[in-house]
């Protein structure tokens, strides 16, 4: 089933659940045509058909499932422009390329979005908080000083 339905529609299966992905976090974050490009190819690998499969007839994803899905957010997502609206920020080039990286190359983030996913956004909120201060590890002095001042 997976196979039937992966074939059909060149890939927009991914690109709509990127585009939910990046609609969820209300604070007007678009998916960019290179993300949407992204998660057509994601969506088409051989390694998804037991997902697509899966998602079809399960309302709630597993854990492995959730995982899955994380990993296209953070695969084809600009994690740092996501999160850029919720530190009142515009992060320069330099700052989103370190937190995208981190998002990628660290577990904390992936892990985080999996729980939520999984309707468990508590078993996330730790992985959360650590991707978060990690975060803060990327942003020039100047923005430091902004968030601090924001969150007095």
């Amino acid at each position: 089933m997976g196979a039937a339905m992966q074939s059909r529609g060149g890939g927009e299966l991914g690109a709509l659940l990127a585009d939910s992905f990046a609609r969820s976090f209300g604070n007007g974050y678009k998916l960019t045509a290179a993300g949407r490009d992204c998660a057509k190819r994601w969506i088409l690998s051989p390694d998804r058909r037991e997902l697509i499969g899966s998602a079809a007839v399960n309302a709630k994803p597993s854990a492995a499932e959730a995982t899955q899905l994380a990993n296209l957010f953070v695969t084809c997502l600009d994690v740092s422009q996501a999160l850029a609206p919720e530190f009142h920020l515009k992060f320069t080039a330099a700052e989103s390329a370190c937190i995208d990286d981190l998002a990628r190359r660290k577990t904390d983030f992936r892990d985080s979005i999996a729980a939520e996913i999984s309707g468990n956004p508590a078993a996330g909120s730790v992985s959360g908080h650590r991707f978060g201060v990690a975060v803060l590890k990327c942003l020039s002095a100047e923005h430091l000083l902004q968030v601090g001042n924001a969150n007095g």
